[in-house]
């Protein structure tokens, strides 16, 4: 790697010292320092003091000209490249090679270059082999670690392109071409390159093995007879040759859509997008203005190479504006990214073709599998797999293996994934009927596994988020009411789980628009989670028109109205109106009574009891908060951490800290997946922490912790707490800012606004069990 690449002054001054034929103890000696002084700065574990970079500018012979250029070089990657290119560089030998001169800078991947470079030369590392996916860069990264790799082969280091060979018993006389080496008589190509690599110390670069991969065992043939010889093979599938070593090259790095153009430069991807533009346009520069659009067009392109490169040149003919306009929703737009170069092969010119390549060296029943895989989001395991292709699990499971060694898809151990170019690309490669059937049967398979009888855990139903939104819009597309409405109620109880409150709104939505005239007690069922939905947001106004209807509804087929009862009296209880609330609640409980739905039952008495509490009223609001326990489904955990959170709440109003702690361990294990719980439980551990007898410093900290986790959640999913809760958080944070400096609260309150959900959780319950954190 050049210096540039690396970052690194210590590659620089080992090369200079290798140059003028030194070793480190004489380097040390004539710069009177320690060898390991050297040996550190040439790992880069330490930087030269001025005085000792003084003394190594006499000891490595640097011209009086050269000097600043010297010293700037100890910080500045810059200046080690402008060395590089100085005249004392010309002193190293050169080495024989063809390697091809770059006609475009090559934009970091440093710790990839570094990788390869330090795997060849191992003294065990005979083949390695750089994989990846169409266009990840994997020809540029392999000539650059080359060009890094010069002085470690003697004899020379070749590449040699094989993109136009399609037959592997043409890859032996295409080395052979490149190296000079005329075909002669009787002789088989492989014992004329045994012969000339014999005893040589040589490094071939082999680019785009993947179409001649029969010829693998001759190369193999090759470094087993010429010991000196290294191979550095770019295929988009490993040899699957005994004793290669394999590199995958992955995407660049990726910004966050939301940085300022400090943060931006940062992510790689962002880097050579830059770069490629600015080689046409010299003065488009990064502003707070176009930064998040910069940032969309690297995340939308998932940080591969060519991709980035295709988009920037296409900047000649658009704005950055019509650009991320065309990549968020523009038809076909694969093969409308493309560039000008003429001299760049057809299937480097557009993303379509690149992908096209790939896909054209795949089997008959490889390509089968591939093309359906185009309706899976996200992520997908065999059996979604086998689903939508209509095919026996063994099939498919072998076409996967297939297509993961070809990079088109990513292993993790039980999932695969696309990245969303490729799944495009295979969508494309559909007729409008097999289209068609490979989206219903995603929708059916996906529909099946909701379809469960007890309610489905959050962590069942993350993995596969996006293929379920999938399959519930293709229901909603086709009209199919039933289908809709049964996804979507386990799907919004997950919304609301989860904190997806704004997407889940949307949907509902969409599903309550197609399913009118559906079966009541399906669109009631879903109405109950609309609602919730919509409260959990305070979107009051949509609450109380979905809690109308699922009324209305009910009454009218009398069938679930107790549910709907609870559900409307929750929607008051947010919004403290607890004089409606009551009487909402009340009618609720008499209904349950009547009807013996023991749950709704329970929830009514519980949330009567956070009525009371809310009231000041705290003996009814223990009675009835217990009694709702008695009756609550112990499979919902949401309800039983609602009842043990406001048990807590009425333990610490009468002063009685052992009991609060008792309930909030109790109310911990139900938390851990719905964000309403979570933030309610916060506020009150928060409360328990502030109120403890022991009125330690540390007890306000972590107080101040627990009310950050409250306040970050809610911003992160737009889930407001409700006027009870509301009012005992403002409360709490006044008296623990009492009781910190500003400092130490603004440190505490932002350790918990920047906790995630399973971090808070073990912070609450080291705090419970232990009483510390």
């Amino acid at each position: 790697m050049s210096c540039l690449e690396t970052g690194s002054f210590g590659y620089w001054l080992k090369r200079r010292r290798k140059a003028l034929d030194l070793t480190q103890t004489a380097l040390a000696r004539r710069a009177k320092c320690a060898t390991a002084t050297i040996r550190k700065i040439e790992a880069d574990e330490r930087k030269p003091s001025p005085e000792l970079a003084g003394l190594l500018a006499d000891a490595l012979e640097i011209s009086p000209q050269e000097r600043s250029t010297f010293f700037q070089a100890v910080h500045d990657v810059r200046a080690v490249e402008r060395l590089l290119r100085g005249d004392f560089a010309k002193i190293v030998r050169p080495v024989p090679n063809n390697l091809p001169a770059p006609l475009t800078s090559f934009i970091n991947r440093v710790q990839d270059n570094a990788t390869v470079v330090a795997l060849l030369t191992r003294e065990d590392v005979r083949l390695l082999t750089l994989t990846g996916l169409p266009g990840i860069g994997k020809t540029r990264l392999s000539i650059s670690a080359a060009e890094n790799l010069l002085e470690h082969f003697q004899d020379g280091v070749w590449f040699v392109e094989l993109a136009a060979v399609t037959e592997p018993a043409l890859v032996l006389p295409a080395i052979m071409r490149v190296l000079d080496i005329a075909e002669s008589g009787p002789q088989t190509p492989l014992r004329q390159l045994t012969s000339a690599l014999q005893g040589k110390r040589v490094l071939l670069v082999l680019d785009n093995f993947e179409q001649v991969l029969d010829a693998a065992t001759e190369v193999a043939e090759l470094l087993k007879t010429c010991r000196g010889l290294k191979v550095l093979v770019t295929s988009r599938v490993p040899l699957h040759l005994y004793g290669e070593h394999a590199y995958v090259l992955p995407p660049m790095s990726l910004p966050e859509r939301e940085q300022t153009p400090s943060q931006l430069v940062q992510a790689e991807s962002a880097q050579l997008f830059m770069a490629r533009v600015k080689e046409h346009q010299p003065r488009f520069a990064i502003t707070a203005a176009n930064a998040p659009l910069i940032a969309e067009v690297c995340v939308r392109l998932e940080g591969v190479p060519l991709a980035l490169e295709l988009a920037a040149a296409s900047l000649r003919l658009m704005t950055l504006e019509q650009l991320v306009q065309a990549l968020s929703g523009e038809p076909h737009w694969l093969s409308a990214l493309r560039t000008a170069a003429r001299d760049l092969p057809p299937r480097q010119q557009t993303l379509y073709n690149a992908l096209a390549w790939s896909y054209g060296l795949l089997g008959t029943g490889t390509q089968q599998v591939f093309r359906p895989l185009g309706v899976l989001r996200g992520g997908f395991d065999l059996s979604a797999a086998s689903a939508v292709c209509g095919l026996d699990e063994h099939l498919v499971g072998n076409a996967l293996a297939e297509l993961t060694d070809q990079h088109l898809l990513a292993h993790d151990g039980t999932r695969w994934r696309m990245l969303e170019m490729i799944r495009e690309f295979a969508q494309e490669q559909m007729a409008p009927a097999e289209l068609a059937l490979a989206e219903e049967r995603h929708a059916r398979y996906f529909a099946a596994r909701l379809n469960a009888p007890a309610p489905l855990e959050a962590s069942f139903i993350e993995p596969d988020h996006a293929n379920f939104l999938a399959a519930l819009e293709w229901a909603c597309r086709q009209g199919d009411a039933a289908l809709a409405l049964t996804m979507g109620r386990p799907l919004a109880d997950f919304w609301e789980t989860r904190g997806y409150l704004l997407e889940g709104l949307e949907k509902a939505r969409a599903v309550l628009r197609v399913s009118e005239n559906a079966e009541p007690g399906l669109r009631l069922s879903f109405l109950n989670g609309a609602c919730h939905l919509a409260w959990n947001r305070h979107d009051f106004a949509a609450a109380l028109e979905f809690s109308d209807q699922s009324i209305a509804l009910a009454k009218a087929h009398r069938l679930g109205l107790a549910w709907a009862l609870n559900t409307r009296g929750r929607i008051f209880i947010e919004q403290g109106d607890y004089a409606r609330a009551e009487q909402t609640l009340r009618e609720c409980l008499q209904t349950a009574k009547k009807t013996h739905e023991e749950h709704a039952l329970g929830l009514a008495l519980t949330q009567l009891g956070e009525l009371a509490l809310a009231l000041g009223k705290l003996d009814e609001a223990q009675k009835q908060s217990l009694q709702g326990l008695e009756h609550l489904d112990k499979r919902v955990p949401r309800f039983l951490a609602l009842a043990h959170t406001n048990l807590a709440e009425i333990a610490l109003l009468r002063g009685d800290g052992t009991t609060a702690q008792e309930h909030l361990q109790l109310a911990l294990p139900h938390i851990h997946s719905h964000v309403r719980r979570v933030l309610c439980f916060f506020t009150t551990l928060a409360g328990w922490c502030a109120t403890r007898e022991r009125v330690l410093l540390e007890d306000a900290r972590c107080a101040a912790v627990s009310l950050g986790v409250a306040a970050g959640l809610t911003e992160r999913t737009g889930a407001p707490l409700s006027a009870l809760y509301r009012t005992l958080q403002e409360k709490r944070c006044e008296s623990v800012q009492q009781r910190l400096t500003n400092l130490e609260w603004q440190g505490m309150w932002y350790r918990g606004y920047a906790m995630s959900n399973e971090q808070a959780v073990a912070f609450a319950g080291k705090l419970l069990h232990t009483g510390s954190a």
